[in-house]
């Protein structure tokens, strides 16, 4: 408990916001470097520095196409890279995983394997004759251990379960602020970071910064363990319940008959998300 402008403040009723704002700065940062060093590599991989250097001159118009048509197919490679592996992660284990065992393994995963990335994407930046290839290696590391989609799902999955009915909603906002907030940040300093310093000093940041938000999670969070019969503590019971009936679980809850037209709003919220997700994905990956 602090004591703040005469009022008090209880610590423990902070969670996972930090952890979100910590992430959510590393992605928004990452994207918009990330897209200059897929860029740069492209570049270097197919004409010479004196191309490179001056590639948004005129005189290399043709070179500047080629360029952006390679870049943005190798966009789509890495995206699929960790894509894929992210969402059967959180399909089979993440998911049911926080649902049955604990809460504080879900969000800490997808903080490894951020870290990993951000180091695989340092070496590359450090090694810039290295192929653009060997970033997918980041990808799909972070992608086997949840990515983007674990730590959305982990984090406001774990304020939903800590936090009362009646401060749910206002926890879940804060929780959402933390996303605007490291989104006009990361955006705001990346490209003033990137210019003054390099991908270096950029991954350098970056990692330091997830390191932070798995040192905190790993000290600071509890692990929430849910109520479970007694049956599901046997070794292959728990097993088949936690990766065979996760996806019939997941159906069941989808399709399942509601009243008042709730499935109709439930695909429209999905639908409303992906549209969402979408056109924030596209418009990062276009600047």
């Amino acid at each position: 408990m602090i004591r703040l402008m005469g009022r008090e403040f209880n610590l423990k009723s902070i969670t996972v916001e930090p952890i979100m704002f910590l992430y959510m700065y590393m992605i928004f940062t990452h994207l918009l470097t990330f897209q200059a060093l897929v860029y740069d590599k492209v570049c270097q991989e197919l004409y010479n520095t004196t191309v490179c250097k001056n590639l948004e001159n005129a005189t290399f118009k043709v070179e500047e196409d080629v360029v952006q048509k390679h870049s943005s197919s190798w966009f789509l490679y890495i995206n699929f890279g960790m894509g894929i592996p992210s969402f059967l992660t959180v399909l089979f284990f993440l998911g049911p995983w926080g649902d049955r065992v604990g809460r504080k393994v879900p969000v800490i995963s997808p903080l490894i394997g951020a870290l990993l990335s951000m180091v695989a994407f340092l070496i590359n930046s450090i090694y810039m004759d290295l192929g653009v290839e060997y970033l997918l290696i980041g990808s799909i590391l972070n992608g086997i251990c949840g990515g983007y989609v674990a730590a959305l799902m982990s984090m406001y999955s774990y304020v939903a379960v800590v936090s009362s009915p009646e401060s749910r909603t206002v926890k879940i906002g804060i929780l959402e602020a933390m996303i605007f907030l490291a989104a006009t940040l990361g955006t705001g300093t990346s490209g003033l970071l990137l210019d003054r310093t390099g991908y270096v000093c950029v991954y350098s940041v970056l990692t330091g910064v997830v390191v932070l938000a798995l040192v905190y999670a790993v000290l600071w969070l509890d692990n929430i363990v849910p109520e479970r019969d007694e049956d599901e503590d046997q070794s292959s019971g728990f097993c088949k319940s936690l990766f065979v009936d996760a996806v019939k679980e997941i159906c069941v809850c989808v399709y399942q008959k509601r009243h008042h037209k709730h499935f109709f709003n439930l695909l429209l919220l999905m639908f409303m998300i992906f549209c969402a997700q979408l056109i924030t994905v596209g418009k990062l990956s276009g600047q």
